[in-house]
């Protein structure tokens, strides 16, 4: 059970990393250009968003799954339900 939970802190810790990395370039791209040092600019935005991405995720993260898995779903509940009128 421990090696499961090392190894879902590691997927997290990869998601965010590529995440936040990708927002970064994005968000320093399209404000700023291709303009000098626009990589270190990157760099710093993505130093400041991977230590709080990280952290917010590893608490969102689990606490919506358990949120979602106290739903309680009935077979009936699907989209046959919601049949429109055919006039």
């Amino acid at each position: 059970m421990y090696g499961y939970q090392v190894q879902k802190i590691y997927q997290y810790s990869i998601y965010t990393w590529a995440m936040t990395l990708m927002m970064a370039c994005i968000g320093v791209l399209r404000n700023f250009g291709f303009h000098d040092g626009w990589a270190l600019k990157i760099m710093s935005t993505w130093l400041t968003m991977f230590p709080v991405a990280f952290i917010f995720g590893l608490v969102i993260i689990p606490t919506a799954n358990r949120m979602t898995n106290k739903i309680k779903f009935s077979p009936d509940q699907n989209c046959d339900n919601f049949k429109q009128d055919s006039r």
